[in-house]
């Protein structure tokens, strides 16, 4: 049995259904007739998506904006931006192309016949195994799930996850001597992380992987090495501005820690040094000079680095650069 539907709701319909048909003859006419009082003098309300007769401010038509929501400024933006569907991402192994078998409910949410469930488990059982159907699939299936594991744990932008998942992918059309996943995905993220220049050190990158830093380091050459990147040096700054938010210091430690940074490198200090242990050490002298006490020991485990390494750098800005400290 249908439900029946009311008197008033029949003639809405019907008066809609009419209103759209004078609407499609007044279109090939080149004239709009209001469907209410027979004028033609119609408003078109562009920011609104409506035609309004002005004679008695009936509104009986919505226009319906077919072009895309994004805006391109040239024809290169417009090719890279012209989809259907979802854009396409480097974090899938299959960028997204390939359909997914959602839940098991009907377009009303409702609970499905049994047979029908068992249709949709088939289903979903055999789209897995479409889309993962080699071993190359399977490995980058793998290898970019791992790569978003690790991205969540050290707080990574969207873009530069994007950057270490090509960087992977290329990876696997070269010879490299390492061929383990974790290794490459934590080689391609460091590449990633200073081809973006995002602040993360080996260590962070080591733990968030689940390897230790020596293996890291050395997938992290021969892929270089395989791949023929050329990586920009990492501007300790960077560091700078991460170890203050990090420790919650006012902004007059990072403007003075960077002069401090800027000094040493006049004085060539910073050849052949870590980034992260500089940077570190200029953050602990202003602090101690700003009376905002932050042991070695707090501020090496933020760094990535040991307190040896902060009270080498100290030492050495303590000899070269004039300035007093008072603890």
């Amino acid at each position: 049995m249908y439900p029946r539907i009311p008197r008033e709701e029949k003639r809405r319909l019907l008066r809609e259904r009419l209103a759209n048909k004078i609407m499609q003859l007044s279109m090939l006419k080149n004239t709009i007739i209001c469907p209410e009082c027979g004028g033609t003098d119609i408003v078109c309300d562009a920011e609104r998506g409506e035609y309004i007769c002005r004679n008695c401010g009936y509104i009986f038509a919505y226009m319906m904006d077919e072009g895309p929501e994004w805006r391109a400024f040239d024809l290169e933006q417009k090719e890279i931006r012209s989809r259907g569907g979802p854009p396409i991402t480097a974090t899938i192994h299959d960028k997204g192309l390939t359909t997914t078998v959602g839940t098991f409910k009907s377009s009303t949410y409702h609970k499905l016949e049994p047979r029908q469930v068992l249709t949709m488990w088939r289903l979903r059982k055999w789209q897995n195994r479409i889309r993962v159907s080699g071993s190359k699939d399977r490995n980058l299936a793998q290898a970019l799930g791992e790569l978003q594991r690790a991205a969540d744990v050290l707080r990574l932008p969207k873009y530069v996850v994007d950057t270490a998942s090509e960087v992977y992918r290329e990876a696997l059309t070269v010879e490299v001597k390492e061929k383990s996943i974790q290794g490459l995905v934590g080689a391609s993220i460091y590449i990633a992380c200073k081809l973006c220049r995002v602040p993360r050190t080996l260590n962070s990158i080591a733990r968030a992987c689940g390897m230790k830093k020596r293996d890291v380091g050395k997938c992290y050459r021969n892929l270089l090495r395989a791949l023929g990147i050329k990586i920009p040096r990492m501007n300790p700054k960077t560091y700078i501005k991460k170890f203050v938010n990090q420790l919650k210091l006012p902004l007059e430690v990072e403007k003075y820690a960077e002069e401090i940074y800027e000094k040493a490198s006049a004085h060539r200090m910073t050849s052949g040094r870590g980034p992260a242990g500089m940077a570190a050490a200029a953050v602990y002298i202003i602090a101690t000079l700003f009376n905002q006490r932050k042991t070695q020991r707090k501020i090496a485990k933020i760094a990535g680095v040991t307190e040896v390494t902060i009270r080498n750098r100290y030492k050495e800005f303590i000899e070269n650069i004039d300035f007093i400290v008072e603890i």
